[in-house]
C-alpha cells in the first residue's frame, strides 16, 4: 500500500545489517559520499533516524520505514555474498517492492541472475558493468563513479516504466504460485512418484 512521496533530498538509501569485511570496506572507499546518504551498518552501531531497535534487528530483517525511501533517490543494497551462489537475498527484492531504482553490490552477475528472473535493472541511469566484474575493488570504483555522476532529480519516464514494472512482477501472485507449484510442488511429486 506504500505510495511514494519523493523529494529527492539524499543520493542513496544503503542499509547493512552484519559487520563484514566486505561491506566495511565499501564504507570505507564511500567515505567522501555518506554525506549525501542515508545509510545505517548495525554491526558498527550506525543507526538510521526511525530504525528498527536492537530488540528487532534481528528478526525484522523487513523493516520498512516509507521516510527512507521518499528521501532518497535510489538504494545501493549490500548484499550477502555467498561463493559460488546466485542466491538474491530480500535486500534487492526491497527497493523493488518499495518503488526504488537500485545499484547491487553482491555476487558478480546479480543483475543477470534478476534478469533472468523477468526484472528490469537501471543501465539508463547506471553503468552496470560493475556487475560483472570479480575485482571487488574496481567494483566498488565503478559504484562509486555511478554515485559521483547521479544527479538527484525526479526520474525520467524510462526509470519509472521499470519501476512499475518490477514493482508489478514482485507482486504477481499468479506469477508465485505457477512457480511454487512449478519448482516446489511438481518435484516432489515426481520424486514421490519414482519411489
Amino acid at each position: 500500500s506504500y505510495v511514494p512521496n519523493r523529494t529527492y533530498e539524499k543520493t542513496a538509501l544503503m542499509l547493512i545489517r552484519r559487520a563484514k569485511v566486505d561491506r566495511t570496506l565499501l564504507v570505507y572507499k564511500l567515505q567522501n559520499y555518506l554525506d549525501k546518504f542515508l545509510y545505517s551498518y548495525a554491526g558498527k552501531n550506525i543507526f538510521l533516524e526511525g530504525d528498527a531497535t536492537e530488540n528487532t534487528l534481528n528478526v525484522d530483517q523487513r523493516y520498512f520505514n516509507p521516510n527512507w525511501y521518499d528521501k532518497t533517490c535510489f538504494s545501493l543494497v549490500v548484499e550477502t555474498f555467498t561463493k559460488g551462489s546466485d542466491f538474491i537475498t530480500e535486500k534487492t527484492f526491497k527497493p523493488i517492492a518499495f518503488k526504488h531504482p537500485f545499484m547491487v553490490f553482491g555476487q558478480t552477475n546479480t543483475l543477470d541472475n534478476l534478469h533472468k528472473m523477468g526484472f528490469e535493472t537501471y543501465n539508463n541511469v547506471f553503468d552496470e558493468s560493475y556487475d560483472s566484474n570479480p575485482d571487488l575493488n574496481s567494483r566498488i570504483d565503478k559504484l562509486i563513479e555511478n554515485i559521483e555522476h547521479y544527479n538527484n532529480v525526479p526520474y525520467d519516464s524510462i526509470t519509472l516504466e521499470k519501476i512499475d514494472h518490477n514493482y508489478n512482477l514482485f507482486y504477481d501472485t499468479s506469477l508465485v504460485l505457477s512457480k511454487i507449484k512449478q519448482e516446489i510442488i511438481e518435484p516432489i511429486i515426481e520424486y514421490a512418484e519414482s519411489n
